[in-house]
């Protein structure tokens, strides 16, 4: 049962561990695969990574939000032709990533910031604006890779509890802010729970605060959103105003461990965080791939698609078993398993399957990151066998 999402349900009270194990009891097995079935699949991109053999100690990877796919083939042979070049400093290399940037989001090359994956990027932020106490707001829970580097160079980062139907509380949050506020952090889609928040609101929020702090929004799911209530806050940055967006090459492009992620912000914001990055964090090599993949958009068409369908196979599990679940904008999907998430890891992992980590407060709830349509229906098969296990104890 959709908890909240786009067709409308409501939270009708969360489900006791004995409901779910009723529900999912051995009949659901078949029926969560017939109600997974999904269209025709796309075709694989050339040079497909080696796939898991879903077992311990091969097991089939639903913990990182990668792409399952890996990089593009263009990327993969930009690699490689970088290998000669690999003996060289990468710096000169940046210059070529942050035109092709500039140009591609309509901004000057003075508005861009590369980083070793978002990670960095969040990381310099964080340390720039929580530097000898600055203020910072965050929703809670949400991606935070700044907040242990704005604690450590003595930043306060204060947390804002989402709504209670798991939505960034924006009201709250700019409830919070006061005259040493130095950052407010927005992660749209948020992370671990694939919500968006809507675009007249944030961009209301957005406008009440200009002037007033600096605001980042992190969009590394920018390229799977397709939600009608969302876009992007770069159009915002190119007006002028107070506003970092953040992006990573490490989800859609398939570049999780090659590191490459940027920022959108006004020249004076770039050079203030400039001064925490990691000099030559981003090798050559990883610079080659992301330009390749950056403007490959039939891959970014492709894996959009494939993940789209992933979630599908995801709600259709969840709902077989009678479990709630949020309907995302990311490439994973954050679901009720009705026991604690380290206990339901445990059970998944012998069935060869990692899953995600327990997100406070919902220590409940489990996130799902979405791999191949093959991989999601091994899941699904999992998670009615899991449900089956938990119901003989």
């Amino acid at each position: 049962m959709p908890y909240f999402g786009e067709t409308g349900s409501t939270l009708g009270g969360v489900m006791n561990r004995r409901e779910w194990i009723f529900r999912g009891s051995t009949g659901a097995a078949g029926a969560l695969l017939v109600g997974a079935t999904a269209p025709a699949t796309l075709g694989w991109p050339p040079a497909a990574r080696r796939m898991p053999n879903g077992t311990r100690a091969d097991p089939i990877r639903l913990h990182s939000n990668e792409n399952p796919f890996g990089p593009p083939e263009g990327a993969r042979e930009a690699m490689v032709r970088a290998f000669d070049e690999s003996w060289q400093y990468p710096s000169e290399s940046y210059p070529a990533l942050i035109e092709q940037v500039a140009a591609t989001e309509g901004v000057s090359p003075d508005h861009v910031f590369l980083g070793a994956g978002s990670h960095e990027v969040l990381r310099t932020a964080g340390t720039a604006f929580g530097i000898a106490g600055g203020h910072l707001i965050a929703p809670f829970p949400t991606y935070e890779a700044f907040r242990s580097y704005s604690m450590d160079a003595g930043g306060i980062v204060e947390r804002v509890p989402l709504t209670s139907t798991m939505e960034t509380d924006l009201g709250g949050m700019e409830g919070a802010v006061t005259d040493d506020t130095t950052l407010v952090f927005i992660c749209n889609p948020n992370n671990p729970t694939g919500r968006v928040v809507p675009e007249h609101e944030l961009r209301a929020m957005l406008s009440r605060l200009d002037g007033r702090t600096t605001v980042l929004v992190d969009e590394a799911y920018h390229e799977y959103v397709d939600h009608p209530d969302y876009s992007s806050c770069v159009d915002l940055v190119r007006e002028g105003h107070d506003i970092i967006v953040s992006r990573t090459f490490s989800k859609i492009f398939g570049l999780a461990g090659m590191r490459v992620g940027f920022a959108i912000a006004q020249p004076a914001t770039v050079q203030r965080m400039m001064a925490f990055r990691n000099r030559h964090s981003i090798s050559s090599v990883s610079i080659a791939a992301a330009r390749a993949a950056y403007q490959d958009t039939e891959f970014v068409r492709f894996s959009r698609e494939e993940n789209a369908a992933g979630r599908r196979i995801v709600y259709a599990a969840a709902e077989s078993l009678g479990m709630e679940y949020l309907e995302s904008q990311g490439n994973y999907v954050f679901i009720h398993v009705g026991e604690p998430v380290v206990n339901f890891q445990r059970r998944m992992a012998d069935r060869g399957i990692r899953v995600g980590r327990a997100f406070a407060p919902y220590t409940d709830w489990a996130r799902i990151s979405i791999g191949t349509r093959d991989e999601m229906n091994q899941f699904a098969s999992a998670l009615a066998k899991v449900a089956d296990e938990v119901g003989q104890e």
